[in-house]
């Protein structure tokens, strides 16, 4: 649950208080007085966002999303207070969120948590792990790693691929492991444009806590930044 609500902020945050803000509204206004954003100067998190959607859901769609609202709200609510959750539970979430991201049409992070609504291929994810204790933090481009996973080059194996390093991440931040998706890049054919080439796929990014629309050079900096921290203990042994 904590992975899925860190790829619903990545996508909510800060997209929702900034488009408000772009609007002329003050975002912070329509959060409750108790709410430790407004009280506290907090950092933003899913629950103010979704606080905010439901205010403000008119500016970002004509779609009703209050029921999407509710009940992500009400699943992130019973998770923050350590309440029993289902893993049917966990994928209700992720689907509904899912759902909520496409009406709003952030497209990379609802992938992303659809991807995990649905187990991965379990042959694929042995390969992945096999492959992993071998390439000790090589990039490849997306191509690449099929090529070297034996998989063909057409949709079906890549919807699978993805799939399966979607569910890799989820693991590795839960585990601190090394995410596959961040040295899985995309290649000059793949990148919508020259400037994403050798980063990256746009539904990997909140592995680092960042939107898949965060400004380049952030998004860049912040990608030679972890791969120079996972570089460091190769260099040192």
């Amino acid at each position: 649950m904590a992975v899925s609500l860190r790829i619903l902020k990545a996508a909510l945050v800060p997209y929702i208080p900034d488009q408000i803000t772009a609007s002329g509204e003050t975002p912070n206004t329509a959060l409750p007085p108790s709410s430790p954003v407004r009280k506290h100067g907090f950092e933003h998190d899913v629950r103010a966002a979704l606080h905010l959607l439901s205010n403000f859901g008119t500016l970002f769609c004509d779609e009703p999303i209050s029921p999407h609202i509710r009940s992500l709200s009400r699943l992130r609510d019973r998770w923050a207070h350590q309440q029993e959750l289902t893993e049917e539970d966990v994928t209700r979430f992720c689907r509904i969120g899912a759902e909520l991201l496409d009406i709003l049409r952030r497209d990379p992070e609802a992938r992303a948590l659809r991807q995990l609504t649905t187990q991965p291929d379990a042959e694929l994810a042995n390969e992945i792990e096999w492959f992993r204790e071998r390439t000790h933090g090589g990039i490849l481009t997306f191509e690449e790693m099929q090529a070297e996973l034996g998989l063909d080059d057409g949709v079906q194996d890549a919807v699978r691929l993805h799939r399966a390093l979607i569910w890799d991440a989820v693991l590795s931040v839960m585990l601190n492991g090394t995410p596959l998706c961040l040295l899985t890049v995309l290649s000059r054919q793949d990148a919508p444009s020259p400037d994403e080439t050798g980063l990256p796929g746009a539904s990997f990014w909140w592995v680092l806590n960042l939107p898949h629309d965060a400004p380049l050079p952030i998004r860049r900096a912040a990608w030679k930044s972890w791969h120079a921290d996972l570089a460091g203990p190769a260099r040192d042994a």
